[in-house]
């Protein structure tokens, strides 16, 4: 094998892992994963949990929809004069 040959084999593999691993990312770091949601959420996950009789599967397809709906919204601080009233 030619040089060129062997590193134009090794970027495609770079890059077919790369491909790879942005999308086990994407797909566990949108609140995909159980830790991801546990972290995300705090005690509400263990509510939801709680509120669909233990079902893992239920409580986390609910999660996620929440975090596709509202997961874009960020909080504003508020200005000085609504924190002191």
């Amino acid at each position: 094998m030619s040089t060129l040959t062997t590193v134009l084999v090794l970027a495609a593999v770079l890059a077919a892992l790369l491909a790879a691993g942005f999308l086990l990312r994407a797909r566990m770091g949108t609140g995909g994963g159980t830790r991801s949601l546990e972290r995300r959420f705090g005690p509400e996950y263990d509510r939801t949990l709680e509120s669909h009789g233990g079902d893992s599967e239920a409580a986390h397809r609910d999660l996620r929809e929440r975090v596709e709906r509202h997961g874009g919204i960020r909080p504003l601080p508020l200005e000085q004069a609504v924190r002191e009233h």
